[in-house]
């Protein structure tokens, strides 16, 4: 007897069998039982997730003579012979190897006569989006008139490629992925059904692994049935799909935060050895993170995909550190997807780890040491002071008379501290030294940023942000929708990563702030209030940040004893 693939053999025949999209399949059933069936219909989503089966479905319940309740019966001559693919008047095209305009000539002919065996003929057009452009035009005609006993579903992946003329004359239903617990559903059903061992722990694997995809959960499953003889154990599915165990991870985690590179480089070395699929581990690594951040956030472990109990305080990393790590983790995830080699970009992720270690290090140490600028006397004494790295609080209290502080003339053998300028005193410097050129010229610039694929991960609040506000010869304010891209971006273009791609940009380093939309508001009605000038940003603090600071070369030579190897 052949074999069918799970996936093929737990198929839906019936809207009754469908394990979730159940807004699409009340308005199916809704419209069949109300007479009230559409001529056209576009079905999008991602792979997997039941575009075609529901088509089918469809197609065999406005067929159905039995049904009371709009679907499909499944007992009546119609539906068996539907079933068995013994009827002409469905027909199914796969766009994909069928997508040039002789083949939508064919259909469009088949179209004008009647059904032979059913009610209505129905054509099911998989990967629409595939169809040439001259195909759509030839089909547009018959789309916006068809024959009452027509219906045409396209299913699709890609509805961003389907005409908007085509779009404007069809149903649109976009289906949503499968959710944890209708995969658990599908899951249960299949496991008893074909008397599989299997624990909570496997299943949880085996629906990350799935990844919202009810045709893939399906394929995994069956692929591991047969390499374990109906006995799947978390072991095997690290085995064949190249996994890593959850403390493993964390393990991997700390040794990155720690520094530890000989050993990082062992380990990686190993995942390579093993097979370990770096997309899934990158995806993991991303995920323990955020299960950490969102812990931190909200005490509760209600909301965590991977991290529980038991391990959530087996990762000691700050909150703000956090927010960095998965900005960084995400970059690699989107070029490792279609990387060919993916341990190197992996090993990226893990130099751009160890390279915010070293630049936090950096930023704190200046923060300690402040060199005095040269003066003009003949004799000046040296003093060391503490200096905070930057004031992220947006308004600072206001001096009296509504005056910012002044500097009395340096007096002998003593030298003035240079004050740090708070984020609304940048705002004010930049506001207060822009011009519609420069903005016009700054705009060009960051789209230029923006389009460039070579950027450290430093530079995702940038890439997040809306607009340019206003901008200077030495600074730029960018609108955030939310606060955290925002201070993201005040505190990331301290980086010495950041300030020397803004060199190769800019020709010189420049202040880049950000502020939601609530903020600047408040701005600028403290700026149309405000009638002082002011100079313009000075940018010694960020030449100093560059000079002071080693670039990915150094960081390197500091992590392996430097020289020639």
């Amino acid at each position: 007897m052949e074999y069918i693939s799970l996936y093929r053999k737990y198929r839906p025949s019936s809207f009754s069998d469908v394990v979730g999209q159940k807004p699409i399949i009340k308005t199916l059933l809704n419209s069949i039982q109300q007479g009230k069936v559409a001529h056209a219909y576009i079905f999008s989503g991602s792979k997997g997730i039941g575009k075609t089966s529901i088509a089918k479905i469809f197609a065999k319940a406005v067929n159905c003579g039995q049904s009371n309740s709009g679907d499909a019966c499944n007992q009546c001559e119609t539906c068996r012979l539907i079933a068995n693919n013994q009827v002409t008047d469905i027909v199914e095209l796969d766009a994909a190897s069928n997508n040039g305009v002789e083949e939508v000539r064919k259909l469009i002919e088949s179209v004008a006569f009647l059904p032979v065996q059913l009610k209505y003929k129905v054509y099911i057009i998989d990967e629409a989006h595939m169809l040439t452009t001259s195909a759509w035009n030839a089909l547009l005609k018959t789309i916006e008139e068809p024959p009452h006993h027509a219906i045409f579903i396209f299913a699709t992946t890609e509805v961003n490629k389907i005409p908007a003329t085509i779009l404007s004359r069809c149903q649109n239903f976009q289906f949503a992925r499968m959710t944890e617990n209708d995969a658990n559903e599908i899951i249960s059903r299949v496991v008893k059904a074909e008397n599989i061992k299997i624990n909570q722990e496997s299943i949880s694997k085996i629906i990350q692994l799935g990844n919202g995809s009810a045709r893939d959960l399906l394929s995994i499953l069956d692929q591991l049935c047969l390499y374990t003889n109906n006995n799947i154990t978390t072991e095997s599915i690290n085995e064949i799909f190249g996994l890593v165990d959850t403390e493993n991870k964390i393990s991997f985690i700390n040794k990155i935060l720690e520094g530890n590179l000989n050993s990082i480089i062992d380990e990686v070395n190993t995942f390579s050895e093993k097979g370990i699929n770096f997309t899934i581990l990158t995806s993991d690594i991303i995920s323990i993170l955020l299960d950490k951040l969102i812990y931190l956030q909200t005490n509760s472990f209600d909301s965590l995909s991977i991290l529980n109990s038991s391990n959530i305080n087996n990762i000691n990393v700050d909150q703000n550190k956090l927010v960095s790590l998965i900005n960084i983790w995400q970059k690699i995830y989107i070029q490792i997807k279609t990387a060919s080699d993916a341990k190197s970009i992996f090993m990226i992720g893990v130099f751009e780890t160890l390279n915010l270690k070293e630049n936090a290090t950096a930023v704190v140490s200046q923060s300690k040491e402040q060199t005095l600028p040269k003066q003009e006397t003949n004799v000046v004494t040296k003093t060391k002071e503490p200096k905070p790295i930057f004031k992220f609080s947006l308004f600072q209290p206001k001096k009296e008379n509504g005056e910012e502080q002044k500097h009395e003339p340096i007096k002998q053998n003593t030298v003035q501290p240079k004050q740090e300028l708070s984020l609304k005193e940048i705002f004010m410097h930049i506001a207060k030294n822009t011009s519609k050129a420069i903005r016009e010229n700054t705009n060009k610039i960051i789209q230029t940023i923006k389009n460039y694929d070579e950027l450290p991960a430093c530079f995702n609040p940038l890439l997040a942000s809306k607009q340019v506000v206003v901008s200077s010869n030495n600074g730029v304010i960018l609108l955030f929708e939310n606060e955290a891209d925002a201070f993201m971006m005040n505190k990331n273009y301290l980086s010495p990563s950041f300030q020397k791609q803004i060199v190769n940009f800019f020709n010189h380093p420049m202040y880049f702030v950000g502020f939601t939309k609530e903020q600047i508001n408040d701005l600028v009605k403290e700026l149309k209030q405000d009638k002082s000038e002011l100079p313009d940003l000075d940018l010694s603090k960020l030449n100093s940040i560059i000079e002071d600071n080693s670039s990915l070369t150094s960081l390197a030579k500091k992590l392996f004893g430097g020289g020639n190897k």
